[in-house]
């Protein structure tokens, strides 16, 4: 039989999903997502979100519609995050969280929220653990730092950097059939009236191979992401 014949490419293919920076200040109630240039340091929103008094977060998606209406399957190969440059905020107290977080289907504003709060049945559980809604197939990669401030790595008093003192990846790496594949970055910092935060860019980077599979595991594929998706 004659292979059929398709428009997405095909073989190893690179993706990426940039994340901007985030200048932020915390007004008593919540981070701001305003930009500011006129303050020190300048405010720069740049789409971030906010949820509750300590998170901001980042939602965006890597577009993998071409492959699904030629009904290709994405196979991870390698999940990677490059995030050079400064966490910092004025303050210095308590402990900052940094949840990334690549997902075949949509998660809530108050993922890392729900996670830090010991009264909720997320407590402790990232997306894809047995305390969320979220199926461990959904989640094509995560990773989560706990990050305490230090004067070791700089010698200013102006920037005194957030260094990881634990940090702990999950995630299925399962093949993809969804249109889109979601990337989140979570902030979870306590701020006080006036502090202000900042987080750099970011960037996922996904290396995987589309793939022609035949009918029937395709099928079985797109059957199962339904179901779960629907079940949440």
């Amino acid at each position: 039989m004659a292979k059929r014949e398709t428009r997405a490419l095909q073989g190893v293919r690179n993706f990426h999903m940039m994340i901007p920076s985030y200048q932020g200040v915390h007004d008593g109630t919540n981070w701001s997502t305003m930009g500011d240039k006129s303050l020190v340091p300048p405010l720069h929103g740049n789409g971030w979100q906010r949820y509750g008094e300590s998170t901001v977060y980042y939602e965006g998606y890597i577009d993998l519609s071409a492959n699904e209406l030629d009904d290709l399957t994405l196979m991870p190969i390698e999940v990677g995050l490059q995030d050079p440059g400064f966490y910092t905020e004025s303050d210095g107290t308590l402990e900052m969280v940094v949840m990334d977080v690549m997902s075949q289907q949509r998660l809530e504003a108050n993922t890392l929220s729900n996670f830090m709060t010991k009264t909720l049945n997320g407590f402790n559980n990232a997306p894809g653990m047995t305390g969320t809604d979220i199926d461990y197939h959904m989640i094509t990669m995560g990773n989560l730092r706990i990050m305490y401030k230090s004067n070791q790595v700089t010698s200013s008093s102006l920037i005194i950097p957030f260094i990881t003192q634990f940090g702990s990846p999950f995630g299925s790496g399962q093949p993809v059939v969804t249109q889109k594949l979601w990337c989140y970055r979570f902030v979870y910092y306590t701020g006080r009236a006036a502090e202000t935060m900042e987080v750099p860019a970011s960037r996922f980077i996904l290396r995987g191979e589309v793939l022609d599979e035949k009918d029937y595991v395709y099928i079985q594929r797109l059957r199962k992401s339904y179901e779960i998706q629907k079940n949440q």
